[in-house]
């Protein structure tokens, strides 16, 4: 069952106030772990951004090497 609340920013943080030091701490260990796995995704995203690309002249030239590649294979085969 999941269940979806909608809370202002104050409304979350007298939440948390309410919490035992123990549950706190618990709280804070599951935000920064789930802060540091979006961080982590934030950062290969923007490297992947940053990756080369191909052109459109060169994105034809690969796909007529591998076609050429493919026959030559499958003549071989045969």
């Amino acid at each position: 069952m999941k269940i979806s609340l909608e809370l202002k920013f104050e409304q979350l943080l007298q939440f948390i106030q309410q919490l035992s030091l123990h549950e706190k701490k618990k709280l804070l260990e599951a935000v920064q772990q789930e802060v540091a796995q979006e961080e982590q995704q934030t950062e290969l995203q923007a490297l992947l951004l940053k990756g080369p690309t191909w052109s459109e002249e060169e994105y034809e030239n690969f796909l007529n090497a591998r076609k050429q590649l493919d026959k030559v294979g499958s003549d071989a085969i045969n």
